[in-house]
């Protein structure tokens, strides 16, 4: 048997309604990016810049990341997704570069998707993102939750080398949330 809930039906069809104007946000790149600065604790000097997805709804405003990006992933707009938050970070850093006296080791860092990382055609990606923006692959850092290496370590360590031959840093982000946790 099946029970039919008037509230399930709703939520199906908000999830529709917003993935449809997720769809329509990326294609007229309405996911914008904020750059929150990373200091060097050692030098007190400004060490990079960490890229952080945002989403002005016109309609519903600011929605969260911790909605829009999971929402992304079920939908299978993580690609399309990380293609614009990634190309928006490299133009933006190759923009600074030029403009501005900073350090050779000054990187952007972006996040990556799990689905990404194991699914995905990241380094393929990367790849175009990189030869498009004309950003010097040791300027820029990817961001990984430790749960995305738990989930395939073997993806993990291929998709690793494959950065490394580029010159390109994986980091570990939000380190003992997860499996690592004391909790």
């Amino acid at each position: 048997y099946q029970i039919f809930d008037a509230r399930m039906h709703a939520r199906a069809l908000e999830r529709m309604k917003l993935e449809i104007d997720m769809r329509r946000a990326i294609e007229h790149k309405q996911i914008h990016l904020h750059y929150q600065p990373i200091v060097s604790l050692e030098t007190g000097k400004l060490a990079g810049f960490e890229a952080l997805a945002r989403w002005q709804h016109n309609g519903r405003g600011a929605i969260s990341p911790a909605k829009f990006v999971p929402l992304a992933e079920e939908s299978g707009l993580v690609g399309r997704l990380s293609r614009s938050v990634f190309h928006q970070a490299c133009s933006q850093m190759r923009q600074w570069r030029e403009s501005h006296e900073l350090g050779n080791d000054c990187f952007i860092s972006v996040n990556v998707s799990s689905k990404l990382l194991t699914h995905g055609n990241l380094i393929e990606e990367i790849d175009d993102v990189l030869k498009d923006t004309g950003l010097n692959p040791r300027h820029l850092r990817l961001e990984i939750t430790e749960s995305a290496i738990a989930e395939n370590a073997r993806a993990a360590a291929h998709t690793h080398a494959q950065l490394q031959k580029r010159n390109i840093k994986l980091c570990l982000d939000d380190f003992g949330k997860g499996f690592s946790s004391l909790n």
